[in-house]
């Protein structure tokens, strides 16, 4: 067991699906990359089966599941393709339920930025309002 595993007050060695860090870095600045957009990422690595290559999930029980809408949870599968974070295929059967692979994260983040400038100009954005209101606070403190 890892140092970082052995300072949380539970085991996380089993039982936890872990997110690649770096959705929660500079994935944040996509457009409609919100919270829903994560859990149901997260819901989808959790119903991973590594035999197969791909998660399975009906969508009805994804949205079930997840206590969301159908129409939030397709839009956040939208969202999460459009993010180049999953691919989806019909499986083919009557029911048209979806099959989910996964695709690698892009970790460099000027890679990442230069292949969605949407999500550059978000960053742009916070950074200033961050820094504004960093100016605020130290104006206040002085």
């Amino acid at each position: 067991m890892s140092d970082k595993a052995k300072a949380l007050p539970f085991d996380a060695t089993a039982g936890y699906t872990g997110i690649p860090n770096v959705i929660l870095t500079h994935y944040q600045y996509f457009p409609k990359l919100n919270g829903n957009a994560v859990l149901v990422y997260a819901f989808l690595l959790k119903f991973y089966n590594a035999d197969y290559g791909y998660a399975f999930p009906t969508q009805e029980q994804a949205a079930r599941a997840l206590a969301m809408s159908d129409s939030t949870y397709r839009n956040a599968v939208k969202t999460l393709v459009q993010a180049q974070l999953i691919q989806t295929v019909e499986n083919g059967g009557g029911a048209k339920n979806l099959v989910y692979y996964f695709r690698k994260p892009i970790e460099d983040e000027a890679e990442f930025f230069r292949m969605f400038p949407e999500a550059a100009e978000n960053k742009r954005k916070q950074d200033a309002i961050w820094s504004n209101i960093g100016a605020k606070r130290k104006a206040r403190v002085v």
